[in-house]
């Protein structure tokens, strides 16, 4: 994938999201009665979202190393399998 095909997907995503923030904002700021008596829950989710996804990433970690023969974390994320060639 060339350096300019890259940066048009990461623009376009970017571009994306921030059309998807302005959008939550706005929604949040006409209904503002209905996010002030569910404030609570968003702040939960927020951080329920921020605290599991560093902790699945982590622990997928392994997974990735494992499913890589060729990798050189391979013999030490497996080193209770014995690979025999």
């Amino acid at each position: 994938m060339s350096d300019n095909n890259t940066f048009l997907w990461i623009a376009l995503f970017a571009i994306l999201a921030a059309i998807i923030n302005g959008l939550g904002i706005f929604i949040l700021y006409r209904y503002r009665n209905w996010a002030i008596q569910f404030k609570p829950y968003f702040i939960c989710f927020a951080a329920g979202v921020l605290l599991a996804l560093p902790c699945c990433w982590h622990s997928l970690r392994p997974l990735r190393r494992i499913s890589m023969p060729d990798s050189p974390h391979y013999s030490v994320s497996c080193s209770c399998f014995s690979r025999t060639d």
